[in-house]
């Protein structure tokens, strides 16, 4: 019999932290939301950049002038369906961010922004890991180790 029980339960628990436990409980939806805006509104809508901080490019004159685009840096958003469409999975194995990049524009064209673009499109780039970790996954890491222990 054990003269700090507490303390005894608090050690199993710490021996028995299961870190995938840990990994997956951390990307709550606020952090899934925080990766979809990092990757939509931070990197292609504001920078034009693809998640290996690479430049989308900008829009032709013709996009400018016959489908009204604004001058400037392609940015991957029109109606904001792609940017909708976008989801974060997370497991064991890490995190999967996929969304529906098959576009049909007005003229009945039908475009893969993923072979147009390139795949990686989908996915942060190392500026936007950083913000992620230190915004919200190291907060909230620490908390549910926490929680997993003082339980």
């Amino acid at each position: 019999m054990s003269l700090f029980p507490a303390i005894d339960k608090i050690l199993d628990n710490a021996v028995n932290l299961n870190p995938e436990k840990v990994w997956v409980l951390t990307f709550d939806e606020e952090v899934k939301q925080e990766i979809i805006r990092l990757n939509t509104r931070d990197q292609m809508f504001d920078k034009g950049v693809d998640s290996l901080n690479r430049s989308l490019g900008v829009y032709s004159a013709r996009s400018v002038q016959e489908f009204g685009k604004r001058k400037g840096r392609i940015q991957l958003f029109d109606e904001g369906s792609f940017y909708a469409s976008f989801i974060v999975r997370v497991d064991r194995g890490g995190i999967t961010i996929s969304a529906d990049t098959i576009k049909t524009g007005d003229d009945g064209v039908t475009t893969d922004l993923a072979v147009r673009y390139g795949i990686d499109i989908l996915g942060l780039t190392d500026e936007s890991q950083h913000t992620l970790i230190i915004k919200l996954l190291i907060d909230k890491y620490v908390k549910i180790v926490r929680d997993e222990i003082l339980q």
